[in-house]
């Protein structure tokens, strides 16, 4: 467990990249956000918090114009973007 924090005090100092992997931990619960499948119907999907990550808590972060990533692999703070699953 140590070790995992130790991952995620290095990677809060570090600036988030187009389409770098990451998840999101609800604060108060620290539980993960993760996406599921609604029913028999590949195509639509559901948001829920779980309690251990696993790949469908995975995201990436896509650019919103391809001059974005172009210019530069760093996000800067006013770029717009889509939180994309990753599957």
């Amino acid at each position: 467990m140590s070790e995992n924090n130790e991952i995620i005090e290095k990677m809060r100092k570090t600036p988030l990249k187009y389409s770098q992997t990451f998840m999101l931990q609800h604060i108060h619960s620290c539980k993960y956000l993760s996406f599921s499948r609604l029913g028999d119907n590949a195509s639509e999907y559901f948001l829920e918090l779980t309690e251990i990550p696993a790949q469908s808590s995975y995201f990436t972060l896509e650019a919103c114009y391809n001059y974005q990533d172009e210019i530069s692999q760093y996000i800067a703070f006013d770029s717009q973007l889509y939180i994309a699953m990753k599957i």
